[in-house]
């Protein structure tokens, strides 16, 4: 059910995560300019350079990614759904830490050039609060339907 605010709220967050694909987590303003993307650091002629890895960064993008699609669809099993939510907690932290990881990364291999953060750097953090307010807004829905329950 979309037009639940949870399920809106998960929406937008899946949609933040397969943005930080296709956005820049930063710059490195130096000799050349260099663009960190999820795939690696792109040169301005459009190469990716091997000097920075960045792969290991998309398993838990990927998997919260899923799991949050996957729990927009269980709207019927409201603790499911928040047991869901509560793993894309642990796997957006592990992919912040891991983006970290990659930035200081490719700070210290061109250590002269000056680093500007992009968007897609605070994208993981704002889909962590998107999915914090949605298991809220689960677990409410669920005492509303036990309080109810009760009454009957």
């Amino acid at each position: 059910m979309l037009q639940r605010k949870q399920s809106l709220l998960m929406l937008l967050s899946v949609a933040l995560v397969i943005a930080t694909y296709f956005l820049s987590f930063g710059a490195i303003h130096g000799e050349t300019d260099l663009q960190l993307r999820s795939y690696g650091v792109k040169d301005t002629t459009g190469d990716y350079l091997s000097t920075v890895n960045s792969y290991w960064l998309h398993l838990p993008l990927a998997l919260s990614a899923l799991l949050t699609s996957w729990s927009i669809g269980l709207y019927r099993d409201r603790r499911r759904q928040i047991f869901l939510l509560r793993i894309t907690f642990f796997l957006f932290a592990i992919t912040f830490i891991l983006l970290s990881l990659y930035v200081s990364d490719a700070q210290r291999v061109y250590p002269q050039a000056k680093l500007s953060i992009g968007p897609a750097f605070v994208f993981p953090p704002f889909a962590l609060v998107l999915n914090w307010l949605s298991a809220r807004m689960i677990r409410r829905d669920e005492e509303l339907v036990r309080s109810v329950d009760r009454i009957r």
